[in-house]
């Protein structure tokens, strides 16, 4: 049960990320080994190592899934709303502009993704991923 409850998080943290980069929510990844050198080129330090790199990716993704499961917790025990858990993800979303009105809606796709546990949402999900690898694009006369 532990696995399936981890893949879910898994995909449902893709489908948000690939929302805020299709809209260009996302910064630069902090994570990607050649800004990193960039960064540290004027530095007296030097820059970290490939594995120390993918140990901060995952200890960030780690502690994100993490938090994920203590606002759904809450939000289940009506202790918070999921308003107020989709607001406090937001600030937590690594290297995100959070402050972009429109994040919050991915960010409610992932919780909602998370949430809802109907066929019919892997169903139009795959239309959508289909849809957007034949067109190469969502395009605006599609959208409300």
């Amino acid at each position: 049960m532990k696995i399936l409850i981890y893949l879910r998080l898994v995909k449902g943290n893709q489908i948000m990320n690939d929302c805020l980069q299709h809209y260009g929510f996302l910064k630069p990844c902090v994570w990607d080994e050649d800004k990193t050198k960039g960064y540290y080129s004027n530095r007296e330090y030097s820059p970290p190592s490939h594995s120390d790199i993918k140990r901060r990716k995952i200890e960030s993704d780690q502690y994100f899934r993490k938090y994920t499961v203590e606002l759904l917790n809450d939000v289940i025990s009506g202790t918070h709303t999921p308003n107020f858990m989709v607001k406090k993800l937001m600030y937590k979303v690594p290297e995100s502009y959070h402050d972009q009105p429109f994040a919050k809606y991915c960010v409610a796709a992932y919780y909602t993704y998370l949430v809802t546990d109907d066929p019919i949402l892997d169903q139009i999900l795959q239309l959508v991923e289909k849809f957007i690898t034949e067109t190469n694009n969502v395009k605006s006369e599609f959208l409300p």
